[in-house]
């Protein structure tokens, strides 16, 4: 199994053995059939040699620790068992602390033929080492053969020690473990390899022990390692400071030959100091940890990458060690990548003077070249920090490449004294602040102070929809202006202007470039303080050049409803008197008012009167309005208003608007109904006489007090819906200057319409005689029926059940005279009837 270390791909390292819970030799395995096996060295094929089994026969001769492992002609590491004379478990294979004496070991489950490693720590074949591999030529070593096990031994003793490894292909990655002739360190690739590094307490010999475990080719595994001590004399070259403008650092260029580089910071370091590694853009990068003069990690990491830029604080008089690691990705493609490294007084004490300080004063500009320089400058009071790329140095390593032109990061400390970073733009108090750049860059950076009101325009009478149209110049000297806009979170504005797109210096002290074009308008979204609902904040527009005198035009937009925290709402007023049958124009007061209110009157039972918006004045707290109520019901109505804003957004005054009645015309005589009241027939309203005359009137139909739908007409027609029922008219006279009179005539009763009459008198159909069935002929009638019922007769007298339009004709009424007499029924009207012509049955 292989584990990624910084980017690197390798082998899991061997972990100290866990907890055993067999306990006996299995019943299976008679340690006197199995193969001995002695100790043997490094650097060799393992002293068992492969064969067949699942147990072998280990002969310690002096006690001490030492490595045992069960390895196939494939180099597959097995798991494993070592037991004592007695059948108790030694250990469970790879590290075993052993008394001299015979052991037997136990491959579980094994089915192919293995040999067997038996290596003391303290065994000869170990290769001497300096511990200095960082600044010389690395170890190269091969395993020629499955299951071998190399060794270097590191001069130093006690102390911190780190590996680096060439990792151009993860098979040609050993496994690494850290020993002294007292025990293993519980160290791996994972801490050796660019990691916390490994330490050794004892003053005993160092031994790196390696070994590859993946297949062994014809030729053997080769790899690629350099082994250096952390600590006391590491033969690292000086990292000098560098200041602004003034680049002091070192190149690592990565090769097959120089893969890893350290550097000690001495011990006349500043108290507070930035290093920074870049990479030259190529993708082979060098990454890097730095360590305290007692071999343990130090420094914050505050950003990774192309860039690893570490923040330091480190006791004055003690030096630090920087280490890098070089990738060997791009090897293929016959590249190699150089890195760079810088460090920085980083107290403030070598900082620079901004070219300018004032809102829109001129930028100053500089290069970080390499770009591992670090820049600096002071900064006094609440400052916007903008830096713009101005130019390209740095060229894609293909032509036709489209890299964006780098622009540097803004970095300062917090009050807690740890390194942020706040990208290309933001607010700063901090007494200075540092320029970095993941590749060399040209850049301006503009310091302009916003602590002075005067700075920026102050805020507008109301912000409530935005704010402008305001029209500003720009020159090459005053290159910048602000307006002040009180804010409430998730406040969003869209700004149109004539020019760049504009920034939002944010309530939390960060500063944001407005998204959007010139064409559609900009996107911007103000934020607030960490855990606040309201602020202030400052829309800026600051355009890249200004070679010449310019005129913009600016305005705002709230695009979230209502902006700054304001609410949409009507103040209690005097109460409004108005008089019916005209316009009329009022005020109204309230907050965040608009021309594009909807408001209206209101009342239970009468229809809203819609109110036309006038003026609106700029603090947006009073209107003027215009409400026509020329048929307004007099009495008190509400002002009910809906914001522009959302129509979710509502205001109500009750009562408020009183409209006075107007007088009513006087009646002299009251209408009437003229005419029979019954169903079918038609009725007539007069309009009676009225004071003054009316210039017109409507009636309304009404049965039992009811308006009748539809009966507006002076005449109306009486269906057979309304038989017995009470109609009268009410009429309503209308006359200019007066109310809209209303009076009822005296209601009359309908009675029943007249009874339908034939018209043709029924006859008797089909043929008259015995046997026979005859049927009736309803003939016609005026008005229609709408049923009829029937009476069959003989001789006058009623034949009993013989109701139906059909009749089937007896023996027994042969000569008798058939007559059948028809009701014709009508809804609403009495009946009609009438008898067909008698007939004999013959």
């Amino acid at each position: 199994m292989a584990v990624a270390v910084s980017g690197i791909s390798l082998p899991a390292s061997a972990a100290l053995a866990a907890p055993v819970i067999q306990t006996g030799l299995p019943d299976s395995v008679d340690p006197a059939a199995c193969p001995e096996v002695t100790a043997g060295a490094f650097g060799a094929a393992p002293a068992g040699p492969l064969d067949g089994g699942d147990c072998r026969r280990i002969v310690v001769r002096s006690a001490g620790w030492h490595l045992i492992e069960a390895i196939d002609e494939q180099n597959d590491w097995h798991e494993r068992r070592v037991y004592d004379e007695a059948g108790a478990v030694a250990c469970a294979g790879g590290y075993c602390d052993l008394k001299a004496g015979v052991y037997t070991l136990v491959a579980e489950g094994i089915t192919v033929p293995f040999a067997t490693a038996v290596v003391p720590f303290t065994a000869g074949g170990c290769e001497a080492a300096d511990g200095q591999g960082f600044t010389a030529e690395p170890y190269r070593g091969t395993s020629a053969v499955a299951g071998q096990i190399d060794c270097l031994e590191i001069a130093g003793g006690a102390g911190s020690y780190q590996v680096a490894l060439w990792d151009a292909d993860s098979s040609n990655v050993p496994d690494l473990r850290l020993v002294q002739p007292s025990g293993p360190l519980g160290c791996g690739n994972k801490e050796l390899v660019l990691g916390a590094g490994c330490k050794a307490v004892k003053n005993e010999p160092v031994r790196l022990i390696a070994s590859m475990q993946e297949s062994i080719p014809a030729g053997g595994r080769s790899y690629l390692l350099a082994a250096q001590r952390l600590t006391g004399q590491t033969n690292c070259p000086e990292l000098p400071a560098s200041a602004v403008g003034k680049p002091a650092g070192k190149s690592f260029e990565v090769t097959e030959n120089h893969f890893a580089a350290c550097y000690t910071v001495p011990a006349g370091h500043a108290a507070r100091e930035i290093v920074s590694v870049n990479s030259d853009g190529r993708g082979g990068d060098a990454r890097a940890r730095i360590y305290d003069s007692a071999g343990a990690e130090t420094c914050d990491r505050v950003d990774s990458g192309t860039q690893d830029l570490f923040s330091c604080r480190v006791a004055p008089g003690e030096k630090y060690t920087v280490v890098l690691q070089g990738s060997n990705r791009y090897t293929e493609f016959n590249r190699s990548s150089i890195s760079n490294v810088s460090r920085i007084d980083a107290t403030g004490r070598n900082c620079a003077n901004p070219v300018a300080t004032n809102f829109g004063g001129p930028a100053t500009e500089g290069r970080l070249a390499p770009a591992s320089e670090i820049h600096c400058y002071l900064n006094t009071g609440l400052s916007w920090i903008n830096a713009r790329a101005t130019g390209r140095i740095w060229q894609p390593e293909y032509p036709g490449e489209n890299d964006p032109v780098p622009t540097p990061v803004i970095r300062y400390f917090d009050s807690a004294g740890e390194l942020q970073v706040c990208g290309s733009s933001c607010q700063l108090t901090a007494p200075y602040y540092f320029l970095t750049s993941s590749l060399p860059a040209m850049y301006g950076v503009d310091t302009w102070s916003i602590d002075d009101p005067a700075d920026c325009t102050s805020s507008p009478a109301s912000i409530a929809y935005g704010f402008g149209p305001v029209s500003v110049t720009l020159t090459p000297a005053d290159r910048g202006w602000c307006q002040i806009v009180p804010i409430q979170a998730g406040d969003r504005f869209l700004v149109k202007a004539s020019s760049d797109r504009p920034y939002t210096l944010n309530a939390d002290g960060t500063a944001t470039l407005c998204g959007g074009t010139e064409t559609s308008g900009y996107n911007c979204m103000p934020k607030v303080a960490a855990g606040q609902t309201r602020g202030t904040a400052r829309i800026v527009l600051a355009p890249t050049v200004v070679g010449s005198p310019r005129t913009y035009t600016v305005q705002a937009t709230c695009s979230t409803g209502l902006c700054g925290g304001n609410t949409y709402s009507l103040y209690p007023a005097q109460q409004i008197n108005v008089t019916a049958g005209r316009k009329a124009t009022f005020e109204l007061a309230g907050t965040s008012l608009h021309s594009g209110d909807k408001v209206r009157l209101t009342r239970s039972g009468h229809a809203s009167i819609p109110v036309r918006v006038l003026s609106v004045s700029a603090t947006r707290n009073h209107m003027k309005v215009e409400a026509d109520v020329t048929k307004a019901a007099p009495g008190k109505w509400n002002v009910v208003g809906t914001s522009y804003s959302s129509a979710s957004r509502t205001a109500q005054m009750n009562n408020l608007v009183n409209v006075l009645a107007m007088p009513k015309l006087g009646v002299k005589a009251k209408p009437s109904v003229t005419g029979k009241a019954a169903v079918g027939l038609t009725v007539r309203a007069t309009a009676g006489t009225w004071n003054p005359k009316p210039a017109s009137v409507r009636y309304q139909w009404t049965a039992n007090g009811v308006a009748i739908k539809g009966a507006t007409g002076s005449t109306y027609r009486i269906p057979a819906s309304l038989r017995g029922k009470r109609i009268a008219v009410i009429v309503t006279a209308r006359a200019t200057g007066h109310t809209d009179t209303a009076v009822s005539s005296a209601a009359v009763t309908v009675g029943y319409g007249v009874a339908p009459k034939a018209t043709k008198k029924p006859s008797i159909s089909g043929t008259v005689k015995t046997g026979k069935t005859v049927k009736v002929k309803v003939g016609a009638w005026s008005p229609s029926a709408s049923s009829y019922k029937y009476v069959w007769k003989l001789n006058g007298k009623v034949i009993k059940g013989a109701t139906g339009a059909k009749l089937t004709l007896k023996k027994s009424w042969k000569g008798k005279k058939l007559t059948v007499t028809v009701t014709a029924k009508r809804a609403g009207h009495f009946d009609g009837k009438a008898t067909s012509k008698a007939l004999k049955i013959k």
